[in-house]
């Protein structure tokens, strides 16, 4: 990425590498020349030519490299240092070169310290690509459960400190597998201009779709290739959907299909009631491959403060709808194609949060719920979330580090 800055505002490069694929690597990117990064003695008789010619050095190289490259500086010029170990203090630089400016960079530091700068540096990082200036860096992927390669793999790869760009671990998606084009260091995954007929077919249920975390849950499953979504929701009507920025442009194409079904899910007969409704207007009973329950209010209070009417509104959506989206489960015969029985849950129902002991039990009982389904043989699964960024302090701390520029 700092050879291809450093081309895109019209400087001359010239650089070390530490083996040959390296090295051809480098020149193929427009680096001038390309001596050795793992033997001083060459790289200085390779560069003889260029001492005292050179504006920059950007260095992450220890010992004998560093006198090395100072000599390669013309009078005035700057010293980058970008390493943390073997790295000169300024005092020992200005006893070997007064003359030159010496910045030691530590990108992990100054992004706390200068959370405007790192903002405004990866902004300006962000148009050069955009304009095409930048390119991506090489992938290596692996598949996590490849056979041939995996995961495990990965890490070999990178102990032999062979590697060009970044190595990527490639998780396979619930619903389908999606293959990463490495050429064009892109995914498959499917935005609105890319659905077409390889996608997943099954229906998804969602609870708490209009919910904040629920439109991301929606804006994933799309992404991923899930085609057909019901919603279920005390508000729900299908105009809402085109107020939802992230899904907005999946409706205009033919083979989207996302329905929005009023219901409170903490009443069985109404839960029943919209799966025939979901029956009806997908046209398929047995096709309903996997359900989401991110219903949920807080209500938040110290022990004292609480009383059986907060206990009971944070009960049921949570609880009361989780059994009786199981009991349809049942009633409709769809545990024998369901593939996935999501329950967000939170970490409070493991370790607990001031304030929430209403949330913290429901959730509970949530995990419960899916502990009880895998016993009888069931799909389900019981995520303890964290905070979400698009909530509560997670919300705040974004909106700090926008106003301090990042």
């Amino acid at each position: 990425m700092t050879v291809q800055y450093c081309k895109a505002i019209g400087a001359k490069v010239y650089g070390t590498a530490g083996s040959e694929s390296k090295v051809e690597y480098a020149l193929s990117i427009g680096v001038e020349r390309v001596s050795s990064s793992r033997n001083a003695d060459k790289f200085k008789e390779d560069m003889r030519d260029l001492e005292g010619k050179v504006d920059i050095v950007i260095n992450s190289l220890i010992e004998d490299f560093i006198p090395n490259s100072l000599n390669l500086l013309k009078k005035g010029g700057c010293f980058v240092e970008l390493g943390k170990r073997g790295i000169w203090t300024e005092e020992e630089m200005k006893e070997k070169r007064p003359d030159i400016k010496y910045k030691c960079v530590a990108v992990d530091v100054m992004m706390e310290e200068d959370p405007a700068w790192f903002g405004g540096m990866l902004t300006r990082i962000k148009e050069l690509v955009e304009e095409g200036k930048i390119e991506s860096l090489p992938l290596k992927v692996f598949d996590m459960r490849g056979s041939d390669e995996n995961g495990i793999d990965a890490f070999r790869y990178m102990q032999r400190a062979q590697h060009i760009g970044k190595v990527i671990i490639k998780i396979p998606t619930p619903f389908k597998y999606l293959e990463l084009d490495t050429e064009n260091h892109k995914s498959d995954v499917f935005g609105p201009e890319k659905v077409g007929n390889n996608h997943e077919y099954g229906i998804h249920v969602i609870t708490g779709g209009l919910g904040g975390i629920g439109k991301i849950i929606i804006k994933w499953m799309l992404e991923e290739g899930v085609r057909k979504i019901a919603i279920l929701s005390r508000s729900a009507n299908n105009d809402s959907l085109r107020d939802i920025p992230e899904i907005k442009d999946y409706l205009n194409t033919d083979v989207v299909q996302i329905e929005c079904i009023k219901c409170d899910v903490s009443i069985l007969p109404q839960v029943e009631n919209a799966f025939r409704e979901i029956f009806t207007k997908f046209g398929e009973t047995n096709q309903i491959h996997g359900i989401f329950h991110a219903a949920g209010i807080l209500m938040d209070g110290a022990i004292a403060s609480q009383t059986m009417e907060m206990m009971e509104s944070v009960y049921a959506p949570k609880v009361y709808g989780a059994w009786n989206l199981h009991e349809c489960c049942e009633k409709f015969e769809l545990n024998k194609n369901l593939k996935h029985f999501v329950m967000f849950s939170s970490v409070a129902s493991l370790l607990g949060n001031f304030g929430q002991t209403n949330y913290s039990a429901a959730n509970s009982c949530l995990d419960s719920l899916v502990e009880y389904r895998r016993n009888k043989g069931m799909c389900g699964t019981s995520i303890q979330w964290g905070p979400w960024i698009e909530q509560g302090m997670a919300a705040n701390l974004k909106q700090h580090l926008e106003k301090v520029g990042m």
